[in-house]
């Protein structure tokens, strides 16, 4: 039959999915913070300056 599920292959194709756009979601976001300069290092060594 075409529509065969057959041994639960679809289960890991659907978690490889998953973390795949999970992946894509965080690298996403990790080159906007690169763009805008959001590294956190500035308000670190305010905070020293500070103290």
């Amino acid at each position: 039959m075409m529509w065969d599920i057959g041994n639960g292959w679809w289960a890991f194709g659907g978690i490889s999915m998953m973390l795949l756009w999970i992946g894509v979601v965080i690298l996403i976001i990790w080159i906007a913070m690169k763009i805008a300069g959001g590294s956190g290092k500035e308000s670190k060594s305010d905070a020293l300056d500070i103290a």
